[in-house]
């Protein structure tokens, strides 16, 4: 798996190669598995790549349980009632886990044992604010965290990511509360790094950008031009917390200003540790 790779499985609702098990039924929450419905999985040659939706605890327990260690690739697809994750831990040969749409988790689990776990994808959750655990995967290269449908997702901090291997760190979520930017210096292996255009400052883009001149990312930079066009025309964010959307044809001198600025940043920071 590729950062390409990741970011596809990250944001197609469910592939067409992966077996997708749910209620027969399934109402747009996504329904209530039964036993029977997951053991559907039974009639399959090949259980690598598994789409489930309408677990509670007691049907996750038992997917786990019975046909989790044949799963590489894992998406759970709006199972909101599980509670505890733990049993994940078990999955040994998990390769890339996604959750979308959680109403009860309120952590994440030890990884120690997920030794071939190398993306994490976690969405649309109302009670997880916290990375901790991540910290624990011993091989984790890809991790996502933030909101498929409304930005509300928040974290309290990212420090389980100090010292880790992660190369593609992707938060679309509303906010972190406590942000301490030499974390990303400090994630040695990092090279890409993708956040909302309007998380932090300008100033703290130009400062992430002059420690860490390696990393890539959608918002790293002065301005994004988009292609979603509003009716007025106004096709370009500046990057920045309360920075405005602009005109590509009217504001030009605008625009040309912010880029200024930001180059200017560039080089008030340059060489500077976090």
């Amino acid at each position: 798996m590729n950062s390409e790779t990741f970011q596809e499985l990250t944001f197609d609702t469910i592939p067409a190669d992966f077996i997708w098990l749910h209620e027969q039924n399934m109402d747009i929450g996504g329904g209530e598995i039964s036993i029977q419905d997951i053991d559907r999985l039974k009639d399959e040659k090949d259980w690598s790549k598994v789409a489930i939706s309408g677990l509670n605890q007691h049907t996750f327990e038992y997917f786990i349980t019975h046909y989790g260690h044949a799963v590489r690739y894992l998406i759970f697809f709006k199972n909101k009632k599980i509670e505890d994750l733990s049993l994940l831990s078990t999955l040994s040969h998990l390769k890339y886990v996604k959750i979308f749409l959680n109403h009860k988790t309120e952590k994440l689990w030890d990884m120690c044992g997920n030794k071939e776990l190398i993306g994490i994808s976690l969405s649309d959750f109302t009670r997880l604010h916290s990375l901790e655990g991540i910290q624990t995967a011993p091989n984790l290269q890809f991790l996502r965290f933030g909101d498929a449908v409304w930005p509300k997702s928040t974290l309290v901090d990212i420090e389980p990511l100090r010292h880790t291997n992660i190369e593609h760190f992707c938060f679309d979520g509303k906010k972190i509360d406590h942000t301490d930017l030499s974390i990303y210096t400090e994630m040695l292996l990092l090279n890409r790094l993708d956040f909302p255009h309007n998380l932090y400052s300008t100033e703290e883009i130009a400062q992430i950008i002059a420690a860490c001149p390696r990393l890539q990312g959608n918002s790293l930079r002065p301005y994004i031009k988009v292609k979603t066009v509003l009716s007025d025309g106004k096709d370009v964010l500046i990057c920045g917390k309360r920075k405005p959307r602009l005109s590509s044809e009217k504001d030009k001198a605008k625009i040309k200003k912010y880029e200024q600025e930001f180059e200017r940043l560039l080089a008030v920071y340059k060489g500077k540790q976090l």
